[in-house]
């Protein structure tokens, strides 16, 4: 890499290769390749894009991958910027997506880091249909994808909270043979019990709250509407069971994690 690196802010990056400067709480200031939309088909012809940030250094690492549908970019002021995004005391880098794994922790220590815009979100094509068996299909199709470029060892884990642990069970039940283990931090693992209807009463707040943000942050795409769902589909059917993985398919290690602070949502789920 030349002497001349300027990138430090993810504003500054385009599509495709960018050589950047990531200033780290762990290890100070960091030169990684970060590799912008990389476009990814889909088995319908649907593409989706993927943020890549990996060692400057050429070699075969493994892979930590996020996917959700907040946007694979780093937190911008919208919405969620009101989150903040620290981990106690210690802040993550400014390249670091919402509720994403930190490319400057992890890339540092001998990791590729690969972030995925889900069906329908970002600059990614289709219409988002959250923790359906298609998304699922999807998740496991970029992942077989990241087992075989030239910078993966073909070992790849999954990390990230809430949606993006809650979208790992459906993924990890399907198997993939490159999906070697997955960390899910807090996240629904039953949709109609731990989402929809709680003790089989229907969630009304969060539920419309999170449709209404996702109508916000995606208005030109096609979003499932899940409360209109809720009127449509009282009793566990079809429609929710597509929502639910089995999870004694999962095969692969996990370190699962859950906080008292989500009771009224991921705990049950995680903690089950």
């Amino acid at each position: 890499m030349g002497e001349e690196i300027k990138i430090n802010h993810p504003k500054e990056t385009k599509v495709g290769l960018n050589e950047i400067l990531i200033k780290t709480v762990h290890y100070g200031i960091q030169k990684m390749i970060m590799e912008k939309d990389i476009p990814i088909k889909m088995r319908d012809g649907i593409t989706l894009y993927v943020n890549v940030f990996r060692p400057e250094k050429k070699g075969k690492y493994p892979v930590v991958m996020s996917a959700d549908i907040y946007g694979k970019d780093a937190l911008s002021d919208d919405t969620f910027a009101r989150f903040n995004a620290n981990i106690g005391c210690i802040q993550v880098s400014l390249f670091t997506p919402f509720e994403s794994p930190d490319p400057g922790f992890w890339v540092p220590n001998g990791y590729v880091v690969v972030k995925v815009a889900l069906r329908g979100s970002s600059n990614s094509e289709g219409k988002i249909s959250p923790m359906s068996s298609e998304e699922a299909k999807d998740y496991c199709e970029v992942i077989e994808w990241a087992g075989l470029q030239e910078w993966s060892n073909g070992n790849v884990g999954l990390n990230g909270v809430s949606y993006l642990a809650m979208v790992q069970w459906q993924v990890a039940a399907l198997n993939p043979p490159h999906l070697k283990a997955i960390i899910p931090w807090e996240g629904v693992s039953d949709m109609y019990r731990e989402w929809a209807f709680h003790g089989g009463i229907p969630e009304t707040g969060f539920n419309n709250y999170w449709y209404n943000i996702q109508k916000i942050r995606h208005p030109e795409k096609e979003i499932e509407n899940i409360p209109q769902m809720q009127k449509e589909h009282p009793l566990l059917d079809e429609y929710w069971e597509d929502k639910i993985p089995d999870l004694s398919k999962i095969k692969v290690p996990m370190y699962v994690c859950a906080s008292w602070s989500t009771q009224g949502l991921h705990n049950r789920g995680t903690i089950g």
